[in-house]
């Protein structure tokens, strides 16, 4: 680590680029591959993205409606065609949506419910990277550096004391190379001198270890919970290399660029490109043939795709002529289980009225002939 430089002019070679965007951005991608492995997980990360985004806007009724259909359509029909033995999380899931399915009239707060419902299963991904952003988890923001763990750098700072989002504690550049450090929430503090707050919380957030802060200020820090705010890049040195052999063979071009011009103008772009072409021809011709062969996946993939998307839409039809049969078939059920009970009630009745006549036949015969006057017959 460095020690404490506040940076105000940065080479103006450096400036274009977002060292800690980058960084961050590839974590968020290993993240999501990781994540794509797992089906379910996958699922449910597919509809958090469709339900953060419904939260950076006042989602109307339509905006519910139309969400749910794109994610029934891009991603849950495909997920029930290729996981035919669900865990039981996902069955719950899979509850959830049917009985809102089977709902007669949905409204605005249904919707709401079954999204709130829906975002609990968030607990099957764990250790979501970056954080959150002003509330929301940071892979659903445009994921730059200036908001990673924005909301629990915030939370570190008033718990040891440390203000301040104006200065770099740590500089991004240092004699005109990058240092591996860059400019995200934990890398901003207001510092007048070194103290124990604030080496405690460069230990938290992950900049320092307690033999660095002593060997560095002398200071004495208790051990602190750490946890990884600070994006520091570890290989700087290389990385910078490499860096600056790029810068090289670009300004190489430039002047080649200007010299061209003056002599030809016409052809100035033809042999420019030409040059940097033979530069690097090796390369270029194995870039050439990774790209035919991602296109011919790309082609394979594709009409895999539109396969798929025509057997998801038969399916879905299937489904839905499914349910309405059900749904039919649970109306008669309802109907002949009415008609039978009025049957039996009709069949008592019957029963009742049967046995009163043959009692009241059975009165009238004892009084017609008393039991003393049967001899005669």
């Amino acid at each position: 680590m460095l020690g404490i430089c506040k940076v105000k002019n940065v080479p103006q070679m450096q400036q274009h680029m977002d060292y800690g965007t980058v960084i961050v951005r590839h974590t968020v991608r290993q993240f999501v591959d990781d994540l794509s492995k797992d089906g379910f997980k996958k699922l449910i990360y597919s509809f958090l993205s469709i339900r953060w985004s419904l939260r950076t806007k006042s989602a109307t009724m339509d905006d519910y409606v139309l969400s749910l259909n794109n994610f029934r359509q891009q991603h849950y029909h495909a997920f029930l065609y290729h996981h035919k033995q669900p865990s039981k999380k996902c069955l719950q899931f899979m509850e959830l949506l049917q009985t809102f399915h089977e709902t007669g009239k949905k409204t605005k707060q249904k919707y709401k419910d079954l999204f709130t419902q829906l975002e609990s299963f968030s607990e099957c991904i764990q250790a979501w990277p970056g954080g959150h952003f002003k509330g929301t988890p940071f892979v659903f923001t445009n994921q730059t550096a200036s908001a990673w763990f924005f909301d629990e750098v915030l939370a570190a700072k008033k718990k040891y004391g440390v203000g301040g989002r104006k200065d770099l504690f740590y500089p991004v550049h240092f004699d005109n190379k990058w240092t591996g450090h860059v400019d995200c929430p934990a890398n901003r503090i207001g510092f007048r001198a070194m103290t124990t707050e604030i080496a405690s919380y460069l230990i938290h957030v992950g900049y320092e270890s307690v033999a660095s802060v002593q060997r560095k200020w002398n200071l004495q820090c208790e051990h602190t919970p750490q946890r990884d705010y600070a994006i520091v890049h570890k290989d700087a040195p290389q990385v910078v290399s490499v860096f600056e052999e790029l810068t090289a063979n670009h300004h190489e071009t430039l002047e080649q660029c200007l010299c061209l011009h003056i002599q030809s103008p016409e052809q100035l772009r033809a042999r420019v490109f030409k040059t940097i072409v033979r530069r690097y021809d090796d390369s270029v011709r194995q870039l050439i043939a990774e790209r035919g062969e991602f296109e011919r996946k790309y082609k394979n993939v594709q009409a895999k795709h539109v396969d798929t998307a025509m057997r998801l839409r038969a399916t879905k039809r299937k489904l839905d002529d499914t349910y309405n049969d059900c749904a039919h078939m649970e109306e008669s059920l309802t109907q002949a289980k009415r008609e039978i009970h009025s049957l039996c009630s009709s069949l008592r009745q019957r029963d009742a009225d049967l046995r009163q006549s043959i009692g009241a036949q059975w009165d009238l015969y004892h009084r017609l002939y008393p039991p003393g006057n049967q001899s005669r017959f």
